[in-house]
């Protein structure tokens, strides 16, 4: 019962019968971990920091005990912590506990029986830790060991939650077409078995890529499709998810008001579940919302809700991303002293977390910053800025952040003192050209082009290297 109730999206309902198990076991063996171990995916599920710890140091005691298959249940413990440091963005220690978890597992796999759901399990944190600290390679081979496990047991949940995996990773290694077609594969899948969450998690996944590809009426409709599919199974943790997702593409086609009217939706569902992660992503989105506005006061007011929320569950991630965006508006606001104490955090967390977007994403908002006070040399150093994000970018193989540098770039070159057209051009065609290889909307960057073509063909003369630059991103003129 329990089960079914975390996967309805009820985690009260499910840590109330959990607990009655617990109860009915009455013992202080082996046989209470399982139990407690998912009384811990509903706190995580929560973003109840506090509770998580607290159930990892219970379960550390039970470990202790050297009961019988107390080796087994040791790996258990370390993949727990895996999950506890996830969370908390400490990405490095995370990883560290899955493969010292994989190793001891090695070690013993011989000598146990019925070990499928651990090494499923191993791959599956190894794959998503991978993942988060940039090694897209190493996280695919992994998903993908789990896949295959996955379909030798027949485990329709892990099956899609693999394949879930797998076209995250070619997403973000701008593979999207593949992206698309396993996340169509699963929603095959899930219609053929009934399966309706599998049908919301796909429906929301597909509305990712093509939200991420600029196709935003097209990601609206899965994102819809999916609140629809929550609502019929009253998953309330899905049905939060999701409206927050429709209010992101609501800001991006600028109807702030239907992408507000949706925020404050998944805000009600957040509070429902008492999902203080999700809660504090919807202020962070709302935030966004009031900047895109140039109403700085109030995103401002939302941004330091995030990270307040974020420092409360001990989610790193979320206060260096909402550290981010409130130097972004102290920029904004030209309030420069104040953005750069905010970029220092930020640097220091893209470090200690070993999250290299979140690099990328600080070089682009303090090269803003040194572009807007334009004191002297202050210019070159921007630019150099970006050139560090465009390296880190080809080394993460990362098209659309290399976009955001280049057409970042463009525009300093652009509306510089001293104006570079040409390697404005050629910045903006660069940047198509990584659009182009994602097959994403870049209707932007070619209008900028074409712009750039009518007031400067005859007065601007181009290089060989500019009229290839033009060629390869497949400008209309």
């Amino acid at each position: 019962l329990g089960y079914m109730y975390k996967h309805l999206g009820r985690p009260k309902d499910a840590l109330m019968e959990y607990s009655t198990a617990l109860k009915i076991i009455n013992t202080k063996g082996l046989e209470i971990f399982d139990i407690k171990s998912k009384i811990f995916s509903i706190f995580l599920t929560q973003g109840n920091s506090g509770a998580m710890a607290r159930v990892l140091n219970e379960l550390k005691v039970v470990v202790s005990k050297k009961l019988s298959h107390a080796e087994l249940y040791s790996i258990k413990l370390l993949l727990l912590n895996s999950d506890y440091y996830h969370f908390l963005g400490e990405l490095q220690t995370a990883l560290s506990f899955s493969e010292e978890a994989e190793k001891k597992f090695k070690k013993i796999q011989k000598h146990i029986n019925q070990t499928d759901e651990l090494e499923k399990w191993i791959y599956h944190l190894l794959g998503r830790n991978y993942y988060a600290t940039g090694d897209y390679d190493k996280s695919l081979d992994n998903f993908k060991k789990c896949l295959d496990l996955s379909k030798k047991t027949n485990d329709i949940l892990q099956i899609g939650k693999q394949m879930m995996n797998i076209g995250v990773i070619y997403k973000v290694k701008g593979e999207l077409e593949k992206s698309i077609k396993i996340y169509k594969e699963y929603y095959a899948i899930a219609v053929e078995i009934g399966y309706k969450k599998g049908l919301s998690t796909s429906s929301n996944n597909l509305g990712n890529v093509y939200k991420a590809l600029g196709f935003l009426k097209k990601a609206l409709n899965y994102y819809k499709e999916a609140i629809k599919i929550n609502n019929s199974i009253g998953d309330v943790i899905g049905l939060s998810m999701a409206y927050n997702n429709v209010g992101t593409v609501y800001n991006s086609m600028g109807k702030a008001k239907q992408a507000l009217m949706n925020y404050n939706k998944s805000l009600k569902f957040a509070n429902i579940t008492k999902n203080l992660q999700e809660t504090a992503r919807v202020n962070n989105n709302i935030g966004s919302l009031y900047l895109t506005k140039g109403e700085v006061k109030k995103a401002l007011k939302y941004f330091e809700n995030y990270v307040s929320i974020s420092k409360k569950i001990d989610y790193s991630k979320g206060i260096a991303i909402g550290s981010l965006n409130i130097a972004l508006s102290y920029v904004d606001l030209e309030k420069y002293e104040k953005a750069k104490g905010y970029l220092d955090k930020v640097k220091k967390y893209a470090k200690k977390l070993n999250m290299a977007v979140l690099l990328i994403e600080y070089y682009l908002v303090y090269s803003k910053l040194l572009f807007q006070e334009s004191n002297e040399g202050f210019f070159d150093e921007a630019i150099r800025l970006l050139e560090k994000g465009n390296e880190l970018c080809e080394k993460i193989r990362s098209h659309s952040y290399a976009a955001k540098c280049l057409n970042q770039m463009g525009d300093f070159y652009y509306d510089a003192k001293e104006h570079d057209y040409e390697k404005a051009l050629i910045c903006y065609c660069n940047a198509l050209i990584h659009v182009e290889k994602i097959k994403g909307d870049g209707s932007e960057l070619k209008e900028k082009i074409g712009d750039w073509y009518k007031k400067f063909k005859n007065k601007v003369k181009l290089d060989e290297t500019s009229l290839e630059c033009i060629k390869k991103s497949k400008h209309p003129f």
